[in-house]
């Protein structure tokens, strides 16, 4: 028997973290899987607080109303794990195991989540809220700092509308030879075979010239592309045969396997998103970093761009 999943979801209320809830629960139907909710009051320590550097006068003014502010968030928090552990309950997960509460800010919302994370779980669930290219670039959202410092956790960010009746329960992995990406199919087989999603092996192939090539240069990097990708063409097949094998073993019928080669693209970041669009796909699976050395920020650049473009889109980074 598979062993059981342990998925930690941070939620805050917002309707972002609440629609994660649903996603989650498709996702590991057909699993034993527990969950633990963790919600981080959004507030300061008393110390931090009253080291401001004010009369005391002004401090018993507002102790009282500090104090209520505090409790306000309190009661706030609990309800909110109280109606997250209700929807799931009631999308068929067992209440016993659907545990967790309000947790007294320590570090900061995100390091706080990411210490968490670190307890042996199988993802750690964040609402999309906070993605932005500005504030990925600024570190400036919760989100995002989760996906920078999760070095060793999966983390699933769910997108706005991924759970829609609209889109399909469709997995597109993106793959390359690197052992990130094994990874990533090892790990995503186990939740396809057990809530029986349909799966698209992807490859994409990127030119060798941006859009800005002169006709010169275009005509030699054809020559090349043509040569490198009869080259190639026989080796993708291949992988994609040892993937496939990697996906029938876990459980996965052969009927819901599919690949797509996608050649000629300027960018495979543009690819992956647009493949997933136009297919019947909720979900995103990359590994952390794939085949190249150059990284953006902790991740690799694909996958980096992946997760800031995917605003619509569930996406699963596995490291």
């Amino acid at each position: 028997m598979t062993n059981p999943k342990n998925i930690l979801i941070a939620v805050d209320g917002s309707s972002y973290s609440l629609g994660a809830l649903n996603y989650v629960a498709f996702q590991c139907r057909g699993l034993r899987t527990r969950v633990n909710l963790l919600y981080v009051l959004p507030m300061a320590s008393e110390e931090l607080i009253w080291q401001i550097n004010v009369n005391g006068e002004f401090k018993r003014s507002i102790e009282e109303s500090y104090y209520e502010f505090n409790r306000q968030c309190e009661r706030r928090a609990q309800e909110s794990i109280d109606q997250a552990k209700d929807i799931l309950v009631n999308l068929g997960m067992a209440p016993r195991y659907v545990t967790g509460g309000p947790q007294m800010w320590q570090a900061g919302i995100a390091r706080d989540i990411l210490k968490e994370a670190q307890k042996d779980y199988d993802a750690v669930v964040i609402g999309r809220r906070g993605i932005s290219r500005l504030e990925a670039m600024l570190l400036g959202s919760v989100s995002t700092k989760v996906v920078q410092g999760s070095e060793k956790t999966p983390v699933w960010v769910i997108g706005n509308s991924s759970a829609s009746p609209e889109r399909g329960p469709g997995m597109l992995l993106a793959v390359d030879g690197s052992e990130n990406s094994r990874k990533a199919v090892e790990y995503a087989s186990a939740f396809a075979a057990g809530n029986g999603a349909e799966v698209t092996l992807c490859h994409v192939e990127r030119r060798l010239l941006s859009e800005a090539a002169t006709p010169a240069m275009e005509k030699t990097a054809e020559k090349i592309e043509r040569e490198l990708h009869e080259r190639m063409k026989p080796k993708v097949q291949e992988m994609f045969e040892t993937y496939r094998s990697i996906l029938m073993d876990a459980g996965v019928a052969p009927d819901k396997i599919a690949t797509v080669y996608r050649t000629g693209s300027y960018s495979r970041a543009s690819e992956l998103l647009e493949t997933a669009r136009s297919g019947r796909f909720d979900t995103i699976v990359l590994g952390r970093r794939g085949i190249s050395a150059v990284r953006e920020f902790f991740m690799g650049r694909v996958t980096s761009k992946v997760v800031h473009g995917a605003n619509d889109l569930s996406v699963w980074i596995v490291p």
